[in-house]
């Protein structure tokens, strides 16, 4: 008996039950990954993240105490310069500096050369200058009478980075004290090499412990499932009734070896 089989195209695409795609749209296998390896990579970058933060905000927090300092100073100099004024027999002021003072503020052979002061009276015209050229151009940049405060100058002759300085009111007077060095460099540098280097010597080695103990958490975490995996070697025609082991496993875990044990229950009483 002849019988005839419909044709059938090569060409027609190919059918797959629900659920399932077909091998050759599968394209090539994609690479296994470890779970620790990915978890400490990423635990890495979080503590390197965690490091640029607290390194930045720490920096930050410097910024403004140095310049608190900074300021804090200036003042305290401005008042206690103020302490050395007397009246004269004329009634004008008289400064008389000791030598540890007057170095300080870089006035004599032993100062920097880069602070200044001034007395001024109550419309803030010069009385007294340890650098009567440069008074006359820092003036402007003073706050008006009677206020006190912090000021900055723009870059002056023999001053090229400029000065920052304080003014306090002494008496029927007006004290200047200002410095055209950047004190904040060498406290930033102080805090570079002191605190900010302490500070990563201690975060590095505890970043790594962290990271160590999560890739140890997670191994042993997986120890159980590597147990099942084990026993699932072992299912066989020879060994019909082998199951995945459920103890010991995280929560996670359970329904997929759950359901694994399940499908092979069915399997065996087909």
């Amino acid at each position: 008996m002849h019988v005839s089989l419909p044709f059938v195209s090569r060409n027609l695409p190919q059918t797959t039950p629900a659920g399932l795609s077909p091998s050759a749209d599968a394209g090539p296998p994609k690479r296994s990954w470890r779970l620790s390896t990915r978890l400490a990579g990423r635990l890495t970058a979080l503590m390197v993240l965690t490091i640029l933060a607290a390194a930045g905000v720490i920096g930050w927090r410097a910024v403004l105490l140095v310049h608190s300092i900074d300021d804090a100073a200036l003042k305290g100099q401005a008042r206690l310069v103020g302490t050395y004024l007397k009246t004269g027999p004329d009634g004008a002021p008289v400064l008389d500096l000791p030598q540890t003072v007057a170095t300080s503020l870089g006035d004599g052979d032993a100062g920097d050369g880069n602070a200044i002061y001034l007395v001024l009276d109550a419309t803030n015209r010069v009385l007294i200058a340890s650098e009567p050229e440069t008074a006359a151009m820092v003036v402007p940049f003073l706050p008006p009478a009677p206020r006190e405060g912090l000021f900055r100058a723009t870059a002056l002759p023999g001053h090229p980075k400029g000065l920052v300085g304080a003014l306090a009111n002494a008496g029927p007077w007006r004290v200047v004290v200002a410095d055209g060095n950047e004190p904040q460099e060498t406290l930033f540098e102080s805090l570079t090499d002191d605190f900010l280097i302490e500070g990563a010597v201690l975060l590095i080695p505890t970043g790594l412990a962290a990271v160590l103990i999560a890739v140890l958490t997670v191994r042993r975490g997986l120890a159980p499932l590597r147990r099942a995996a084990d026993s699932a070697s072992l299912v066989g025609p020879a060994r019909p009734g082998v199951r995945l082991p459920t103890i010991g496993l995280p929560q996670e875990m359970l329904p997929l070896v759950g359901a694994v044990n399940e499908a092979l229950d069915r399997l065996e009483a087909a």
